[in-house]
């Protein structure tokens, strides 16, 4: 058996507790740098949180006492600008902090989007929107060069969206990341309607996921004429895609032939279907009758459901513009009203 000697295993616990015990030391060290930070943020908000609101509200005039120069203080202006932002809609206020931050806070954020910590390049991402600082339009497309996360890139399609929304559409094409579909229906809700219409001609270049944002962002803004898109396609091969293509023209809420929509009554599909039922709202009901009560009795339990409320609806609908006897029909006219219709 290999012998060691008592000395050295002491030695060895002895290095071990006093690691252990310096680890826990610079860990309360840091809490304790944190929490001391932290306070100062919070006394530098409450003392100057009403002047910071004479000077945004043009009550009082800026001075350039109150640029920042020390953590503490860049950290509490921020706190101060995003609660402005997050909770009010004044324009006249939002441009006075964007542009504040423009001339006395880019620099500061333009050299943590380089820091080696990802939180702190993040928070800077997000405040470039927040604030509007175009001016780090460049540092941010060059953050592309580095190798950045999936989180860093999805940012940075914000950036470019708010800044160069021309090339937006591109960069995400190209993107090497893919993104959940709400999170491309977030980046689709911001765009014009002239990149919209961009989108769906180059639509066979999206991911599914991106399609079908892009379809459910169409259906949100309710414009008649993407029509045509929606319509071609309900010819598309993705499942997915074809329902939420029925689902955005109901909610286009436009006229509609059900000769296109005929051979979804009998899809294998129960969503599409469903989504037919309701377009055959937008029909007269003389022209839809004998396809509900088809409906009616269809597998799926939505469907009949759908179908059965239509029917129902409509018969409540003649009843109640049956006239009741013995009413007048002249009763509680005023004079004015009664001379007219005369």
């Amino acid at each position: 058996m290999i012998s060691v000697r008592l000395d050295i295993i002491l030695l060895l616990m002895l290095i071990v507790v006093l690691l252990l015990v310096s680890f826990s030391l610079y860990l309360f060290w840091e809490r304790a740098k944190q929490l001391r930070h932290q306070e100062r943020v919070q006394y530098y908000i409450e003392a100057n949180k009403q002047q910071w609101f004479l000077m945004l509200h043009d009550i009082e005039p800026f001075s350039e006492q109150w640029i920042p120069c020390k953590q503490h203080e860049y950290d509490a202006i921020e706190e101060i600008f995003v609660s402005y932002i997050q909770t009010l809609s004044n324009p006249s206020i939002c441009n006075k902090i964007y542009q504040f931050a423009n001339d006395y806070l880019a620099d500061y954020y333009r050299g943590r989007l380089t820091s080696r910590h990802w939180s702190v390049r993040m928070n800077s991402l997000y405040r470039v929107c927040d604030f509007q600082l175009q001016s780090l339009l460049e540092p941010c497309k060059q953050m592309r060069q580095r190798r950045i996360t999936r989180e860093e890139h999805y940012q940075l399609l914000k950036v470019i969206l708010m800044f160069e929304e021309e090339l937006f559409l591109e960069d995400m094409i190209r993107s090497p990341y893919e993104f959940a579909a709400y999170e491309y229906k977030q980046l689709m809700s911001l765009l014009s309607q002239d990149t919209l219409q961009e989108a769906m001609i180059r639509s066979d270049e999206l991911l599914p996921e991106c399609q079908y944002a892009l379809v459910d962002v169409i259906g949100a803004n309710r414009e008649p004429t993407d029509y045509s898109y929606l319509k071609g396609l309900l010819q598309s091969e993705d499942q997915e895609l074809r329902i939420r293509a029925l689902k955005a023209i109901y909610q286009l809420g436009v006229a509609i032939a059900i000769t296109p929509y005929q051979s979804f009554l009998s899809s294998e599909v129960w969503e599409e279907r469903l989504m037919v039922a309701q377009l055959l709202q937008r029909l007269p009901y003389e022209q839809a009758a004998e396809l509900y009560k088809k409906l009616a009795e269809d597998d799926s339990w939505h469907v009949r459901e759908q179908a059965k409320r239509a029917i129902i609806e409509h018969e409540n609908s003649i009843q109640d513009n049956q006239p009741k006897k013995g009413s007048n029909r002249h009763e509680h006219r005023n004079p004015s009203s009664y001379a007219v219709l005369r």
